[in-house]
């Protein structure tokens, strides 16, 4: 009998501390808190778009990960990919969309919101529409390059031994396996 890593050897939701995912969030805070202010423009509002496009799809892996106990896949990973890119280009594109999702952020942020700013009521959030943002959304792509990256190592990598399991060793007091001859027919 071989040893086998276990999937519950890893943290669930750890793929959002991969570095590609902390690069995207560290440059898309940064940037929208710092470098917008700063140098308002064409090229800060691309980068936000291309760290957000890099980040959540890792954010949504890591909650189904976390919420449904299951380790991220290939097909989950496309799936995080599209979702994010489908909210993203609707957001950029309709109207509707548009006010639905400035509508529910401005919602899920009032706590903080009020918290540090002293805000009295959800405050909807700004969106720009901006079809060209959309080219952004290749970003997306990079959960897709990390998960079968890293399930394709994880399958390579020599089998680790399991402390619960060890692996059964004869010592030199037990006694040799029976065998059973071979009859033939």
């Amino acid at each position: 009998m071989t040893n086998t890593a276990r999937s519950d050897d890893r943290v669930r939701g750890d793929l959002v501390l991969h570095p590609v995912a902390l690069t995207g969030l560290v440059v898309l805070l940064l940037n929208d808190h710092v470098l917008k202010a700063a140098a308002p423009g064409f090229v800060t509002g691309k980068l936000s778009d291309l760290a957000g496009m890099a980040f959540f799809p890792f954010l949504l892996l890591a909650a189904r990960d976390v919420l449904l106990r299951r380790p991220p896949t290939a097909r989950s990973a496309w799936v995080a990919a599209v979702v994010t890119a489908s909210t993203f280009t609707a957001v950029k594109l309709s109207d509707p969309a548009r006010d639905v999702y400035a509508t529910v952020v401005g919602r899920l942020r009032y706590p903080a919101d009020a918290l540090l700013t002293g805000t009295g009521s959800p405050v909807p959030v700004v969106i720009q529409p901006d079809p060209g943002d959309v080219v952004t959304v290749v970003a997306c792509a990079a959960v897709v390059l990390v998960v079968t990256r890293t399930r394709s190592r994880r399958s390579l990598s020599p089998a680790r031994p399991s402390p619960a399991r060890p692996s059964p060793a004869r010592s030199c007091d037990s006694p040799a396996p029976r065998t059973t001859p071979l009859r033939s027919a």
